[in-house]
């Protein structure tokens, strides 16, 4: 049986929003390790893609990865590259992380993504910012986004943001 990054990585869909990089201007999260294990979903490309009036408001990058003592991880990566204080962004961001994983893992592609309980979930913003500026926001972004019967908590890393292996 094939594992979740192969299915992905076959999907007539989502193998049309695959992408080797997750950047925007100077703004960039990757994934430290090499392989075949691993994929990278554009979810606010698809969602763009689809001309609706409703486009759901997404997260710029959904990394996931095999793991040896579990399933897998899903890195959910916000992007943010403007010197803007991102406390003026405290809704849209929590609304991208919960409609990527309530729209697009959830309700598009339940079947890729939602089908089994083995799998890790993490929430970043990818930020060009000082560590004072990063710990007023993780102060401010503590209430937990309640999914998968878990409490998921949005994390700040400054860029250039590297995922680490599992």
């Amino acid at each position: 049986m094939p594992g979740l990054v192969e299915k992905i990585k076959n999907h007539e869909i989502l193998r049309d929003f695959l992408c080797s990089i997750c950047q925007e201007n100077d703004t960039r999260a990757s994934l430290g390790i090499d392989g075949v294990d691993w994929c990278n979903v554009n979810p606010e490309a698809y969602f763009k893609s689809l001309s609706s009036g409703n486009t759901p408001a997404s997260v710029d990058c959904l990394f996931t990865n095999e793991c040896d003592k579990h399933g897998h991880d899903h890195n959910l990566i916000e992007l943010k590259s403007a010197p803007q204080n991102l406390n003026s962004e405290f809704a849209s961001i929590y609304k991208k992380f919960e409609d990527t994983i309530d729209s697009f893992m959830c309700v598009k592609f339940a079947d890729i993504y939602n089908n089994d309980n083995d799998f890790n979930i993490y929430l970043t913003v990818v930020h060009r910012m000082k560590n004072y500026d990063r710990r007023l926001l993780l102060k401010q972004f503590k209430s937990p986004i309640r999914r998968f019967n878990r409490n998921l908590y949005i994390d700040f890393q400054k860029s250039p943001y590297t995922i680490t292996k599992c």
